[in-house]
């Protein structure tokens, strides 16, 4: 911004003109930078607003940790859309937590460590993961899809994995049990599945190989 004369008070308190219908607004934050009085942050800023946090350090300390547990504690019950970029979380205030909340989208970039049977009791509408290892493991997702046909995630409506991998990973791990019928793919190195849950909703499950990361993207419909 230009107003280099302003003071950090006098900054914030000119975030006041923002409408309250700025829908598209985003914010970014950064852990690990000084952190001011998020309350008053959250005050000015419109509650349907899209928040970023990233954690741009690689060995991120307790106090990059309970920054970034403050933030989410305070937007969390407003904001409708959240993207985590490798932000430190503690069982106290887990992926767990922030899956639960009334979000419409959720974005969880180079992730080390997920956990696929936490998805299942998530309240999302669409939901992004984008993970830093090959540990992903596709009896896990297969599992998830399997609580989806049965019931669960009745809020899900995009559910988009990527991870690298240097193998072609074995699709059939991933729909065993399915009963998933393969429809004409869009692209040679796509293939498209359809199943079906007890509520009788759509999934349609595109899995993707590029020699270098791993793809599944599941959109639900009725």
């Amino acid at each position: 911004m230009g107003n280099q004369g302003m003071t950090l008070g006098e900054w914030i308190n000119g975030l006041s003109l923002i409408p309250d219908d700025a829908k598209d607004l985003i914010v970014d934050f950064f852990v690990g930078h000084i952190m001011s009085d998020i309350q008053l942050l959250k005050n000015i800023f419109p509650k349907r607003m899209s928040i970023n946090i990233t954690c741009e350090k690689e060995d991120p300390n307790e106090q990059d940790t309970l920054n970034a547990q403050n933030l989410l504690r305070a937007f969390i019950p407003d904001v409708q859309r959240i993207k985590l970029f490798r932000v430190p979380l503690e069982k106290n205030f887990s992926r767990q937590h922030i899956g639960m909340a009334n979000l419409k989208e959720l974005g969880l970039f180079y992730q080390v460590d997920l956990n696929l049977d936490e998805i299942c009791s998530w309240n999302v509408e669409n939901c992004t993961i984008s993970t830093m290892t090959d540990r992903m493991s596709l009896r896990d997702l297969n599992r998830f899809f399997k609580l989806w046909i049965k019931g669960s995630n009745p809020k899900l409506r995009e559910l988009s994995i990527h991870w690298k991998t240097e193998i072609i990973p074995d699709w059939n791990v991933l729909l065993r049990g399915l009963k998933a019928v393969e429809t004409e793919a869009e692209e040679e190195e796509e293939r498209k599945f359809t199943i079906r849950n007890i509520r009788g909703i759509c999934a349609v499950i595109q899995i993707e190989y590029d020699e270098e990361r791993a793809r599944a993207v599941c959109t639900f419909s009725n």
